[in-house]
């Protein structure tokens, strides 16, 4: 088994999100509760609370919900076993296992060109795709020739 990526790296950026979004939904929680921070003419109107409720866990939810797929909804770690390759993702931790009758397609994606940043992608003669955590591209392209040349 091969780990793609820094699994510790993966935490943190999940963490900055989703903290980021903790802050953004406070500071517009603040802004429609007080009158403090409004301009003048919207001074007057007042907004209920439970609609900055609303409005604040909406925003919240929106940024972990990023935050997830950006970091968790890939695979982490590759690996050959008999006739399949075994994808292992970390949250939810799960194994998933495709045959190699069941490929279609092993190539690389761009994920950021100026950061030189590539993710795996893995497609299966039933549409499906499967996408790698974040790495450059020479490891991407590592892996790449050492898995495409399934049978």
């Amino acid at each position: 088994m091969e780990n793609i990526g820094n699994v510790n790296s993966t935490w943190i950026l999940f963490g900055i999100i989703s903290g980021f979004g903790a802050f953004a939904g406070a500071a517009v929680y603040l802004l429609l509760t007080s009158n403090r921070y409004r301009r003048s003419e919207y001074s007057g109107r007042e907004l209920s609370k439970n609609t900055a409720i609303i409005v604040m866990v909406a925003i919240i939810v929106l940024f972990i919900g990023m935050a997830y797929y950006m970091c968790w909804d890939r695979f982490y770690r590759i690996g050959v076993a008999e006739n399949e390759i075994v994808l292992h993702y970390l949250y939810p931790a799960r194994t998933i296992r495709i045959s190699y009758n069941d490929l279609d397609q092993i190539y690389s994606g761009v994920y950021n060109p100026k950061t030189d940043d590539y993710e795996l992608i893995i497609k299966t003669k039933n549409g499906a795709f499967y996408q790698s955590g974040v790495a450059r591209r020479m490891y991407i392209e590592k892996f790449v020739n050492k898995y495409s040349n399934f049978p």
